[in-house]
């Protein structure tokens, strides 16, 4: 087993990882066009962190993150490719979050708020966000997750990031315990998502207050 940088060589492989990983989320659904799209941004943009965890069969497993912020510029690059992958997959249209995603989407690219939430304060510093994580589900239990979550954190300290965040639909179950078991603290929303943070600068989990 391995922990390494991303590189443009993996995205095929990482794509696949992610599609089996999220089988049925929406942004698998819309297609792998999309997916590629999504990768080679990360791999491309200044301020991200991109892992991946192998094996003696390839790559198994990938972590991607960016400095908190980057939701507008993301977006703007994966919008032409999203609405193509909606115009050849209208099944999407009734995904049960598409309408949520969609709310969502328009908020980022307008910029409306740098909050992650009207009920959740990031706290102060520099962060990074965990955007995506994914294992094979036929490696699933063997440790790569916990593998890729520590080499996250450490780069994360390494490039002088005070926290991390990250949100996860309330449904999947098993990455919020994932999250919990490596120490990262929830905040509830009244939206299907949950956030979790992790604080570096004071030793200890950040967990804020709702409602400002």
């Amino acid at each position: 087993m391995s922990v390494g940088k991303i590189e443009s060589a993996d995205i095929k492989e990482v794509v696949e990882v992610h599609h089996q990983s999220f089988r049925g989320y929406i942004n698998t659904c819309i297609g792998k066009n999309y997916t590629f799209g999504f990768f080679r941004w990360f791999i491309g943009y200044s301020d991200s962190v991109t892992l991946k965890v192998s094996s003696d069969n390839g790559v198994v497993g990938y972590v991607v993150g960016a400095k908190i912020g980057y939701n507008a510029e993301l977006n703007k690059h994966l919008k032409p490719l999203a609405i193509k992958g909606v115009l050849l997959n209208l099944s999407v249209l009734f995904h049960k979050n598409f309408l949520f995603i969609l709310k969502s989407r328009i908020k980022a690219l307008l910029s409306f708020s740098k909050k992650t939430s009207s009920q959740v304060k990031d706290p102060d510093g520099k962060g990074l966000s965990l955007v995506g994580i994914g294992i094979l589900p036929s490696e699933a239990g063997k440790g790569y997750g916990k593998d890729l979550m520590k080499a996250f954190e450490e780069k994360a300290i390494e490039l002088g990031y005070d926290y991390l965040r990250l949100s996860v639909y309330k449904s999947n179950e098993r990455a919020m315990a994932l999250y919990s078991k490596q120490g990262w603290r929830s905040v509830e929303t009244e939206t299907p998502i949950l956030y979790f943070y992790k604080e570096f600068k004071n030793n200890h989990v950040f967990l804020t207050d709702l409602g400002g």
